[in-house]
């Protein structure tokens, strides 16, 4: 028998996709939930053979991928961050780029010594949630190439080493959120928010490789998006009219703690959103989707201030 708390995870960059570098440092990956795994896809057989007994399933394609959940720390995220927009950070500058970054992610059962390794992994979409209360959470969706596992006591990565701050970001970590130009707090309160970058892969299948597994997986069109519950107010009416002409607004916030911060910048989002209702006991509220066009966001990492830096 196998206990979770026991199934440690680690990743490591890829020089060459698909293919685990043979030295190097593996980074931890603290997480809440671990769905990266193959997924052996099977299709029916029509066969009909000496009496009516059914002639078993044929195997077709091998999905790795899945999505892996963790509470967001100061530099948990960077390289994840990095893969999903496709660049990697220039000055503690973030914006979309047309690279390919990808990791191998190696999980140890130490308590039944079994391994696991899922190689070429992308990241195809990565969602963070702002909410009202506790913890900032941040869901990163992989896709991968390859998956191997063993039970013979064995790693396929080496010690890794947490390089993810201890301090984990919540609700009052989030700061300077303005919409439109609009501070949250002056004129409306905002409840609750997400955003998602999602790169909208497509699997690429090769015949004549003798494999299942996907030959590559390439990113299309870069779609952030998300949405945002703000109290119904007349500054909340002026952002939702917004949705009846299609002009764009700015959005941004910031995470920020003791171990350092995240400025998220929107240069131009459009919204769309329901007109709201509620009971005679309710705080009214609207929640509108947002999409960002034509202009990338842009994060911009700061690093905590050191004392001798003031």
């Amino acid at each position: 028998m196998s206990s979770g708390a026991k199934v440690i995870t680690a990743f490591i960059r890829e020089t060459t996709t698909g293919v685990t570098p043979t030295s190097g440092k593996w980074d931890l990956l603290t997480r809440t939930s671990f769905g990266l795994k193959p997924t052996q896809n099977t299709s029916d057989n029509d066969e009909i053979g000496g009496s009516r007994m059914a002639q078993g399933k044929s195997l077709t394609t091998i999905d790795v991928g899945g999505d892996v959940g963790a509470k967001f720390r100061f530099g948990q995220h960077d390289a994840f961050l990095a893969s999903c927009f496709g660049a990697d950070w220039v000055n503690d500058k973030l914006t979309m780029g047309d690279g390919r970054i990808s990791f191998s992610v190696a999980t140890y059962a130490s308590d039944i010594g079994i391994a696991s390794i899922a190689r070429g992994c992308q990241v195809a979409s990565m969602q963070i949630e702002l909410p009202a209360d506790g913890d900032i959470t941040a869901t990163v969706t992989f896709a991968g190439l390859d998956f191997e596992s063993k039970a013979d006591g064995t790693k396929y990565n080496t010690e890794p080493v947490n390089n993810a701050g201890e301090l984990r970001y919540d609700f009052k970590s989030v700061t300077g959120l303005k919409l439109a130009g609009v501070q949250g707090g002056d004129g409306f309160c905002v409840d609750s928010a997400s955003i998602s970058f999602d790169n909208n892969l497509q699997t690429q299948r090769c015949i004549g490789t003798g494999s299942g597994f996907a030959g590559a997986n390439i990113s299309t069109t870069f779609t952030p998006s998300g949405s945002i519950t703000l109290s119904w107010s007349k500054a909340a009416w002026e952002i939702w009219k917004k949705s009846m002409t299609g002009e764009t607004i700015p959005f941004e916030f910031t995470l920020q703690n003791a171990e350092g911060a995240y400025k998220f910048e929107f240069p131009a989002v459009q919204v769309d959103g329901d007109w709201p209702d509620g009971g005679n006991t309710d705080i009214i509220q609207v929640q509108l989707n947002i999409t960002a066009a034509n202009t990338p966001p842009t994060i911009t990492r700061i690093p905590p201030v050191k004392p001798d830096d003031k």
